[in-house]
């Protein structure tokens, strides 16, 4: 199947983007003021995600939720994406959120990691404040996950569940990033996962090397060096040893 192509900035070891404060609960925000507050990396949009044969049908998908006309879902609702660490789902994420940004800022988005997600409600059960907790997600438009196969515990999911429900069947959209697909994710209860495969299932495959090379070329020319990139993700250091084959490196330094 097509997959969606490695994020320029992606990191697998670095966090992905939280919404807000460390301690602060995941508010939802106009997609106006994503950037300013949901931690969104600007560097990742659309422009800069670079589309190959293993990337194109989840970069489709995205493109398509990122222009659905307020107040309806797309027809595929959730849209599930999965792949490997540093494969690009990150990246398609944030670069959702810039789009909607621009062209919905009138839009609720809600950006956030399944561990947020977690934290918030056990914190929300400390302070004895679940109705508020429950009440932000009604609020929202869109809500995008990433790192959904962080999500632990009956608790936990049972809520996820609940919120999930409420916003699918009220034609709000959901897009999830995981790094396996639903029915491998086996720490989750078999009607969720049944439920995240009701709408769009795209995974993003390993690049070819043309896209290997071209990911590389503009980490680049971005002005990252050699030896800060080469360890950085998967795509990078199979682009870095193919080009060492070929003997292409040094003329990509120079």
């Amino acid at each position: 199947m097509p997959a969606a192509r490695p994020a320029a900035s992606e990191r697998p070891s670095e966090a992905r983007p939280q919404p807000a404060g460390a301690d602060a609960e995941p508010q939802p925000i106009s997609a106006g003021q994503a950037g300013e507050r949901s931690g969104l990396d600007a560097s990742q949009t659309f422009e800069t995600f670079m589309v190959g044969a293993s990337n194109q049908l989840a970069h489709a998908a995205v493109c398509r939720v990122a222009d659905a006309a307020p107040g309806a879902a797309v027809s595929f609702n959730p849209l599930f994406i999965h792949a490997q660490s540093g494969f690009g789902k990150t990246h398609l994420l944030n670069a959702l959120c810039q789009r909607l940004r621009e062209r919905r800022p009138d839009r609720k988005v809600m950006f956030l990691t399944a561990e947020r997600f977690m934290y918030s409600f056990v914190m929300a059960l400390r302070q004895r404040d679940t109705i508020s907790f429950k009440d932000q997600f009604q609020a929202v438009d869109v809500l995008l996950i990433d790192d959904f196969q962080f999500l632990q515990g009956k608790a936990m999911q049972q809520e996820f569940c609940h919120a999930f429900n409420s916003l699918v069947d009220a034609r709000r959209q959901v897009v999830i990033a995981a790094d396996v697909p639903p029915a491998q994710l086996d720490a989750i209860d078999m009607r969720m996962r049944s439920r995240l495969m009701g709408g769009l299932v795209v995974d993003i495959e390993l690049p070819d090397l043309e896209l290997r090379r071209r990911i590389l070329a503009g980490e680049l020319q971005a002005g990252e060096r050699i030896r800060e990139v080469q360890f950085s993700r998967t795509p990078l250091r199979l682009a870095l040893g193919e080009l060492e084959k070929e003997g292409l490196l040094e003329r990509l330094q120079t």
